[in-house]
């Protein structure tokens, strides 16, 4: 599928800044997993392309893949993975902005949890009413499987009490409408409550 307006403004001003093929793995994965994935007629590589609105700067993803393939890229993702001391030094601004911004007592959610990394260094820190969302298994290496739902972040998501704080890192561009998952999880927010979330600066 590919896009030609701003998914955010609607602006059909739009400009290519970046074309490339990527793989859809960001991650080493065995031969196995790679075959599997070709015989279900997956991609493991793709076309990418970035494209900026003139109207309000928003850069997005203009060739967007099929619901199905990314399904199954999100249900068998492969990461970059903390909990085995790989891209620690990527979390760190993270976990010091969650902990200025949120109390230990309130209720906090992670959407896209990946191997569970900041849940488990939040919990080493005093967080106990926290909770993720991750589908893949990369969940495997959390320490606090518990706390992590082994499923996607939709409009069914239902939680017991209304969340404090909802935090992304570089989860919220990978949603087809980003627009209307933050306006799930502000229906699921206490008043006065948070959504934090990191995503890429396609300048840099």
């Amino acid at each position: 599928m590919i896009i030609t307006d701003c998914p955010f403004c609607n602006s059909d001003n739009t400009v290519s800044v970046l074309k490339m093929n990527l793989p859809t793995f960001h991650s080493a994965c065995s031969q196995e997993e790679l075959s599997e994935a070709t015989e279900a007629g997956i991609l493991v590589a793709a076309d990418f392309e970035i494209k900026a609105c003139t109207n309000c700067g928003l850069g997005f993803n203009a060739q967007r893949l099929p619901n199905e393939i990314l399904d199954y890229i999100y249900s068998n993702y492969r990461y970059i993975k903390p909990q085995k001391k790989i891209g620690i030094t990527k979390y760190e601004s993270m976990v010091k902005f969650i902990c200025k911004h949120a109390q230990k007592k309130q209720h906090i959610a992670e959407t896209g949890c990946s191997d569970g990394y900041l849940l488990d260094t939040l919990f080493s820190l005093g967080y106990r009413n926290i909770e993720g969302f991750e589908p893949s298994q990369e969940i495997s290496l959390c320490n606090n499987k518990s706390l992590v739902r082994n499923e996607f972040f939709t409009e069914n998501s239902v939680f017991k009490t209304k969340v404090d704080v909802f935090y992304l890192m570089h989860v919220l561009e990978h949603f087809s409408s980003p627009i209307e998952i933050m306006g799930i999880m502000q229906r699921n927010l206490t008043l006065g409550g948070k959504i934090i979330f990191e995503v890429p600066n396609y300048e840099f």
